[in-house]
């Protein structure tokens, strides 16, 4: 069944408040053992406009349902499309927007409330789409998601004046997340979100308030899988907020390398160089590169000018490491350093950080 090329505008003085104007299925209801009891549809081209009373789709218990492309989601007042439980929905080509993109918040005195697209279930997809105002761009609570192409902003791009703004929030795990653009925003990780997810390929940038912005990693247990990599954060950064002031977090086979930023550079592992002549002492701090204030993982590699030197890696302080020689060495050392422990299925249990030479 198709249901498009048209519109659906909610009565302001008579739709009944916090309803939706299209609704699939009713949630808890679908008995088939793999939750998918409604199949088959697509919703292309369609206009719902809320007018600030009713929220714009819920989809319930689907398996095989399109939405758009070429959707259109305005003025809805508590989620523009609602995805629950079932299989394989695909949005694609679809705007967003709990006020039109020009809306000025803090002018007309109203916070942002609503959530653009909510999935509170597994193996969705979210293609080329534009969230251009709400108080949540994209909140993730399924696990085996697939987002692409995600573009999420705010009118002014002042969605940091508001504390609990976020351009994507994820609570699930084991989803992908390729080429997404946070604008302007926060994308927070937590919970279970925090352990085996994928953001790559993706972009930050322009945040017009004076506020931290980028990726946010909120909890004291990262990992294992968590993998950010390959992206570009032109402002902003990756920070780690644990759950008490200075709490160390406990970091297992997680990877955040290879991003790229223009200001704030931070990673899960650091690399640094040091040439000294007759030295003994060589001292390293990596605490500016680091998300994680801590060191797991240290290799060493020393070129010597003449003889053959040993060296003794002291353990890590926090995040700084100090290397003795027993002789005096003209050379250069080099120090390889991963915040991230381990697996403890995959490699033999040890006490302390582990060390390469």
């Amino acid at each position: 069944m198709g249901i498009g090329f048209g519109s659906l505008v909610a009565d302001a003085k008579s739709f009944p408040p916090e309803s939706f104007l299209l609704v699939v299925g009713t949630s808890g209801s679908c008995k088939f053992p793999q939750g998918s009891c409604n199949m088959d549809l697509n919703f292309p081209e369609l206009f719902l406009d809320g007018s600030h009373v009713a929220s714009g789709m819920q989809i319930n218990n689907v398996m095989g349902t399109t939405i758009g492309p070429g959707g259109y989601f305005l003025n809805f007042s508590s989620y523009g499309v609602q995805i629950n439980q079932g299989h394989e929905v695909m949005m694609d080509r679809c705007w967003l927007g709990e006020t039109n993109f020009d809306f000025n918040y803090a002018k007309h005195g109203s916070p942002p409330k609503s959530t653009a697209i909510q999935i509170n279930g597994n193996d969705h997809y979210i293609l080329n789409t534009v969230v251009f105002s709400s108080l949540i761009g994209l909140e993730v609570n399924g696990a085996a998601d697939y987002i692409t192409g995600v573009h999420v902003w705010s009118p002014l791009n002042q969605a940091l004046a508001f504390k609990d703004s976020m351009a994507f929030h994820v609570n699930g795990n084991q989803n992908r997340f390729n080429g997404c653009y946070i604008d302007g925003g926060r994308a927070v990780f937590e919970q279970s979100a925090l352990s085996y997810n994928t953001w790559t390929n993706g972009f930050e940038c322009c945040a017009a308030v004076d506020a931290p912005h980028g990726i946010f990693l909120r909890g004291d247990r990262i990992g294992p899988g968590l993998e950010i990599f390959s992206n570009i954060f032109a402002g902003g950064s990756i920070i780690h907020e644990p759950s008490s002031p200075g709490k160390l977090p406990t970091v297992v086979e997680s990877r955040i390398t290879d991003n790229s930023f223009s200001s704030a550079w931070q990673s899960s592992q650091a690399t640094q160089s040091l040439t000294q002549v007759l030295a003994v002492s060589w001292n390293f701090d990596f605490c500016t590169e680091l998300v994680f204030a801590q060191i797991s993982r240290v290799s060493v590699s020393l070129q010597s000018e003449v003889g053959f030197p040993r060296h003794a890696v002291r353990p890590p302080q926090n995040c700084t490491v100090w290397i003795e020689t027993d002789m005096p060495v003209t050379g250069t050392m080099t120090v390889h350093v991963d915040s991230s422990q381990p697996h403890p299925q995959a490699q033999p249990q040890h006490t302390g950080p582990v060390y390469t030479v």
